[in-house]
């Protein structure tokens, strides 16, 4: 089973990191339109806009993460609503297109 296979069966992702750089797995799952839980960690909170794509929970909530999944699991229309805006910003801000021209831009400053 491939990758987007899993993401179309899941309704939402939950990501309990302690620290990431820009997960991949939140990218896609973003890209799928899937509801995001979260940590409010470093990475996490870079593609999780709290409350508009999903959730971010303070550091080792493991109560409000368990309140956040309940809650989108309880909602279909809150986790289509959450997913759609994970959709547009992924699109808005980390595309290819986007992702490198912001790093060549960063290389020509510095060269």
């Amino acid at each position: 089973m491939s990758e987007i296979q899993l993401y179309n069966k899941a309704d939402l992702v939950c990501f309990p990191s302690y620290h990431e750089g820009l997960p991949r797995a939140l990218l896609e799952a973003a890209s799928c339109e899937l509801p995001i839980v979260a940590y409010d960690v470093s990475g996490c909170r870079e593609i999780v806009i709290n409350n508009e794509n999903g959730y971010l929970l303070p550091f080792r909530d493991e109560n409000g993460l368990f309140q956040a999944i309940m809650k989108l699991l309880e909602s279909p229309e809150l986790r289509r609503k959450m997913g759609l805006k994970g959709r547009q910003i992924v699109m808005n801000n980390f595309t290819d297109k986007i992702v490198i021209s912001k790093t060549t831009d960063v290389w020509e400053e510095l060269i």
